[in-house]
């Protein structure tokens, strides 16, 4: 049966991937040298026209772009947009699309989720799942721990935002197929189900036990929503920059970074462009910020 309604729901499910991962990532939004904004230009290096990268949390809605200071002159702008993955890909995943989301987010055939922890482990779990989702951790052998947890995090996130109609990401690419600009992706559906759902079962059975003992986890992502609609990335990394471990931050960003980069470069040098990415993305270290000014681009806050 939950098998069943996973497969129903696999396109939900995708958009419910981006949002958690966007969770991951958002807790190395530091904005060193800058103002807190969320929205970036990229010129010099002889470019002919600016392009830009728009910091985005996956689970607001679409309307909030009316709040982003310089967007809606940045979008005008611009002839072509890239999301994380091909727009197609959220709008009307293929059969086999379909079928790569189910097999990422269920468990492997013959194995059951409730088989990776021990009885005492999985009383605590039912109690606390049972407080969130209103079931218990054998109802859900079907999925992966990376699956619940995903649920988890978008059960208390619907508490403290509401619902998004149409969530930003995908109303942007929307807005860019409407307005007939090129729409492209960064990466692929299977890579993007590979960084959230590949990790081994051992690994997600015990990230899922360390989500549910975090006491302060209903605070903090109160708190890590009101900081991004405030579109301050300083406040976000202040108060998670705790919560990702080294491997997390290697498998999460800075990998997708190195990968997306030659694609960014490609694109702002054939024509105006506007990446919108999950915005953990953008700074840091192995940001895109810092990566695009090491490679010689002017990359500046829009303040307006």
């Amino acid at each position: 049966m939950l098998y069943n309604k996973l497969s129903v729901n696999c396109l939900i499910n995708l958009i419910r991937t981006m949002k958690h991962l966007c969770i991951l990532i958002l807790t190395f939004a530091i904005s060193f040298h800058s103002n807190a904004q969320i929205l970036w230009q990229i010129t010099g290096n002889d470019l002919k026209e600016p392009s830009y990268i728009l910091g985005t949390h996956h689970y607001y809605d679409g309307m909030l772009t009316d709040s982003i200071p310089g967007y809606k002159f940045a979008f005008e702008n611009v002839k072509q947009v890239y999301g994380e993955i091909v727009f197609k890909d959220l709008i009307s995943p293929s059969a086999d699309d379909i079928s790569l989301m189910r097999s990422y987010m269920a468990m492997p055939a013959g194995q059951k989720q409730s088989d990776l922890y021990s009885s005492r482990q999985i009383k605590t779990l039912n109690k606390k799942l049972s407080n969130i989702l209103g079931t218990t951790i054998e109802r859900l052998d079907a999925l992966k721990p990376m699956t619940v947890a995903t649920n988890i995090q978008n059960t208390i996130l619907s508490q403290s935002i509401s619902t998004p109609q149409v969530p930003i990401d995908l109303f942007i690419l929307t807005s860019a197929h409407k307005h007939s600009k090129g729409n492209f992706g960064l990466e692929t559906l299977e890579f993007q189900l590979e960084t959230l759902y590949g990790a081994s079962l051992k690994e997600q059975a015990n990230d899922l036990i360390k989500l549910l003992n975090d006491k302060q986890l209903v605070k903090k992502t109160q708190s890590l929503s009101d900081a991004y609609k405030a579109q301050d990335l300083r406040k976000i990394w202040k108060l998670f920059k705790r919560d990702l471990t080294k491997k997390e931050y290697e498998r999460v960003v800075k990998q997708r970074n190195f990968n997306w980069m030659p694609t960014i470069k490609s694109a702002i040098n054939t024509q105006s462009t506007m990446f919108v990415v999950g915005a953990g993305h953008l700074p840091g270290r192995y940001g895109l910020i810092n990566m695009l000014r090491l490679s010689g681009y002017v990359v500046e806050p829009v303040l307006k």
